[in-house]
């Protein structure tokens, strides 16, 4: 069955010649007629058929489908529960009294709201826009500000955290009184008005347009051509910034500062817990040890390790994750008794060897975090740019490759929301220890 569409009729004349261009769509692809004209009188035709397969036709395309399909309500089953249990842990135990803490629980739920926006594209996907919003620009507008908040105010955060994070580490005496948890609400609301302040004109200049389509006769986009230019040419700036190329950076750069700072912290114990063995070995002066549960450790050693533990095993007891969520509650001493030197300078070592430990592990977590962000983040920026002023497909192949480009560049950033409760919260002891804990308490009740 052909179906003539709208096409271009061009005609020029040159010294009575004239040249007609027709074009004509059928199922067997376009075809295009040129027919010159010398007075009216027909003088050659031309026919020019280009037979293209249809976009839903593409392999690429039939993938990203898969994709999406397989992929998105599998990442968004674990990552919502995954945030929500991690909230609960954070919001209902002990841990709820640290700065780091407050802050991953705002991560989680801003995680859980991104991924509940990624699985309301996928049903868009299906029902189409017109029926997904409802014919009403206000809701078109109000899941596109919520999604653009929600992303920023996030990554923002995250830095936030790390910001909080360097400070106990690099101002351990300092630290306990700014790194507080009312301080670290107070930062969330300064990010979120920021954040909200940045999109807030996406509310009211994203709207529905006509799409010619009879299937899907609206688009949720910028129908006004100098706010479309804004947001296509400007705001993808914008946008990219704050969500990949600011946070990448600053994270790399606070993560080696800390990692840096660590490595400063723990030479200085090792010398200063070597220096004091010598110390007593020279005086002749048994020194006094302390029996932890078990431990045994020097107490002359035991006040000094005091003293530097904020910065030396990564925030100490000075308000951080690492203490709350790696290492065990204090314990009670059990008793005192004198031992010599000798055993004193060994188990100095011993103790230096279990930090070198602690202060490796926490330096992996520091650079996951970086580079699992840095990973999962940066692909879908680096497509969004280039195809806003270098890729612009035309053709249905084109398109085609650009729809299965964007599924896995989309899916990787969701994985990123997905993943966080494994990063920040499965590597901590504390937080498996409560965790446990409350879901123990939940099944006793029932």
């Amino acid at each position: 069955m052909e179906t003539m569409v709208l096409g271009d009729t061009v005609t020029s004349s040159v010294s009575g010649f004239s040249t007609h261009l027709f074009s004509l769509v059928t199922d067997s692809g376009q075809h295009q007629f040129v027919i010159s004209t010398e007075n009216d009188v027909t003088s050659d035709v031309t026919i020019t058929t280009t037979t293209e397969k249809p976009y839903e036709e593409f392999t690429e395309v039939k993938a990203a489908i898969l994709i999406d399909r397989i992929y998105i309500p599998l990442v968004v089953a674990v990552g919502v529960l995954g945030n929500v249990l991690c909230f609960v842990t954070l919001v209902f135990s002990s841990l709820r009294a640290t700065s780091t803490c407050v802050y991953m629980a705002a991560i989680a739920v801003l995680d859980c709201v991104i991924l509940v926006l990624d699985f309301c594209v996928l049903i868009r996907g299906y029902m189409g826009h017109t029926q997904f919003y409802m014919q009403n620009d206000w809701t078109c507008g109000f899941h596109n500000f919520l999604f653009y908040f929600a992303i920023h105010f996030d990554v923002l955060l995250l830095i936030a955290m790390t910001i909080d994070r360097f400070i106990v580490v690099r101002f351990p005496l300092k630290a306990p009184s700014i790194c507080t948890p009312s301080s670290a609400v107070k930062a969330i609301i300064l990010v979120g008005l920021f954040t909200f302040g940045l999109n807030f004109q996406i509310f009211f200049t994203r709207r529905l347009g006509a799409t010619g389509s009879p299937e899907d006769p609206l688009k949720c986009w910028y129908p006004d051509p100098d706010v479309d230019f804004f947001m296509t040419k400007i705001y993808t700036w914008i946008d990219a910034s704050i969500y990949s190329f600011i946070p990448c950076l600053s994270l790399l750069v606070l993560n080696v500062l800390i990692i840096r700072q660590l490595r400063v912290s723990m030479k200085f114990s090792r010398q200063f817990t070597e220096r004091s063995g010598k110390s007593s070995a020279l005086k002749g002066v048994p020194s006094l040890r302390v029996e932890v549960e078990g431990d045994t450790v020097n107490s002359g050693v035991y006040t000094s390790h005091t003293d530097v533990s904020c910065s030396e095993v990564s925030m100490g007891s000075c308000d951080t994750m690492e203490d709350n969520l790696d290492s065990p509650s204090p314990r009670p001493i059990s008793a005192i008794s004198g031992k010599k030197s000798n055993g004193s300078s060994s188990h100095s070592r011993t103790s230096s060897t279990k930090k070198a430990i602690t202060n490796t592990n926490i330096t992996v977590m520091l650079l996951m975090v970086s580079f699992t962000f840095l990973l999962l983040t940066s692909p879908v920026v680096i497509v969004l740019l280039y195809k806003r002023y270098y890729w612009l497909p035309d053709t249905n192949a084109e398109r085609a490759r650009a729809r299965l480009t964007h599924a896995f560049v989309d899916n990787l950033m969701y994985t990123n929301h997905a993943v966080n409760f494994v990063l920040y919260c499965v590597s901590g002891r504390r937080f498996r220890e409560e965790l446990k804990r409350l879901l123990s308490g939940a099944c006793c009740r029932r």
